[in-house]
């Protein structure tokens, strides 16, 4: 039967494609939120989990292959990264909080049996922290100039 055609009055045949429907703005806005809370839920497990690995005694940390600095700038970074991604648009605030987080840290493991404080963990944890946080501003700040765009 043709399309558009009745077979009886009541029902009209049509040929069967697949039809794409176009997002709206509150479909992408959901979206974005839900990736949002996404990213502001992995960066505060990120704050937790570097709070929780930095006061336990050494005997509990995990050990890696990587070394002591690297694991230090990666979590820094990842955590700089989701909190810069759950929380856009507040970029000195970010690298405000984070350089006091990671400062905060290094003070606490003066009084954690086992651990010490070290200037240059600071260092490095400061400057991936930031480091992470302005990627992620440069990222959100390029895909919005590609959104304009197209």
């Amino acid at each position: 039967m043709q399309a558009g055609l009745a077979k009886d009055a009541d029902t009209i045949w049509l040929p069967v494609m697949p039809i794409r429907a176009q997002s709206t703005g509150s479909e992408r806005h959901a979206e974005r939120m839900t990736t949002r809370r996404l990213f502001q839920f992995a960066g505060w497990a990120c704050v937790v989990a570097i709070a929780a690995l930095s006061l336990v005694a050494p005997s509990l940390r995990p050990v890696t292959i990587l070394p002591h600095d690297v694991e230090h700038a990666a979590i820094f970074a990842i955590t700089g990264f989701t909190l810069g991604l759950g929380y856009p648009n507040r970029t000195q605030l970010h690298m405000s909080a984070l350089i006091i987080f990671a400062a905060a840290i290094e003070l606490a493991q003066l009084y954690a049996p086992g651990r010490h404080a070290r200037v240059i963990d600071f260092v490095v944890d400061a400057l991936a922290a930031c480091a992470g946080v302005a990627f992620a501003t440069i990222l959100l700040r390029l895909r919005a100039r590609t959104g304009e765009t197209s």
